[in-house]
């Protein structure tokens, strides 16, 4: 039976880790937690991370801790304490049994090594959050908003990434060649209008292509690519 929720907590200018678990539980979380996509989010400044009352029984309030009161979604159990390798949004991931769905692989990963090493270049989320957060000091919903925004632009690029596999196993055939170094080569040929298969055949999940030939199915046209540094991977 899905708990009803109706506020979610977490701590003042949140993070990027944070806003991901907001989103997580938003966009995956409507049948474990009923009421989350409308649920008041409150911000608040908590010395060391912990309220008053415990992370359960503010959940039995309808009450979500998300990064601090040492509940199952605080990395921080205690004062000084972390559980290893996880953060906010992995923790909230694993809950929801979405932790192995391969288009949230990479925003995982990211976010988690973001949490773990403070790792942020200048135009990513994480450092996109901090800026919005000193911009905006006295309104982290808009932060949370902006930053939610581009983590559906982040998934639906993945969700498009992975939809190309089937269609990559119906069209691509493969075979080894020998090149003019010496070398073996992996060539993949295929018939189809979708260049974003292209990418897919040169990625580490299509089989890490030397050479892809395509052709249109229309016009009859080709297209002869050697490997070439993709963004998928």
């Amino acid at each position: 039976m899905a708990k009803l929720i109706n506020k979610i907590i977490t701590h003042e200018r949140p993070h990027l880790d944070e806003i991901t678990a907001i989103w997580l539980l938003k966009r995956f979380g409507k049948n474990e937690f009923s009421g989350i996509n409308e649920a008041e989010i409150v911000f608040c400044r908590v010395d060391n991370g912990h309220t008053s009352k415990s992370a359960e029984d503010l959940e039995r309030e309808g009450v979500l801790l998300l990064g601090i009161g040492g509940g199952r979604f605080d990395e921080h159990p205690s004062i000084g304490t972390r559980k290893q390798n996880e953060c906010c949004a992995t923790l909230v991931a694993k809950h929801l049994g979405i932790n192995g769905e391969k288009r949230l692989e990479r925003i995982l990963k990211f976010v988690l090594n973001n949490d773990l090493k403070g790792v942020a270049q200048p135009f990513d989320l994480a450092h996109l959050a901090k800026q919005l957060n000193s911009q905006f000091p006295d309104e982290p919903l808009k932060v949370v908003e902006w930053i939610i925004v581009g983590l559906e632009a982040k998934y639906w690029e993945q969700d498009q990434f992975w939809s190309l596999r089937e269609e990559y196993k119906q069209f691509a055939e493969t075979e080894i060649i020998e090149g003019m170094d010496g070398h073996q080569h992996l060539l993949v040929s295929m018939v189809t209008a979708r260049e974003k298969l292209q990418s897919f055949a040169f990625s580490e999940f299509g089989g890490k292509a030397d050479i892809v030939v395509q052709q249109h199915p229309s016009s009859g046209n080709i297209q002869i690519l050697p490997i070439r540094q993709q963004n998928w991977t």
